[in-house]
């Protein structure tokens, strides 16, 4: 999947959890904020718990991130 598509995944599965009383814009914003604290915990757990990282899957999430935030 493409950095892009998993962004707006991330993004998407929180915004239909997110509670409905908010405004639309505020229920996305909120949603952003929770799919980089998702991304930033998968990036930790792969720095610190993988003997020698994989580079592709940290900048793959790197980029997954960038992405999250142009949305």
């Amino acid at each position: 999947m493409t950095p892009e598509k998993k962004a707006e995944e991330l993004v998407e599965s929180y915004y239909s959890t997110i509670m409905s009383f908010l405004s639309d814009n505020m229920k996305w914003e909120n949603s952003k904020k929770c799919a980089l604290i998702t991304v930033d915990e998968i990036l930790n757990v792969i720095k610190e718990y993988t003997i020698e990282p994989i580079i592709f899957d940290i900048d793959y999430w790197q980029e997954v991130k960038k992405e999250i935030e142009k949305l």
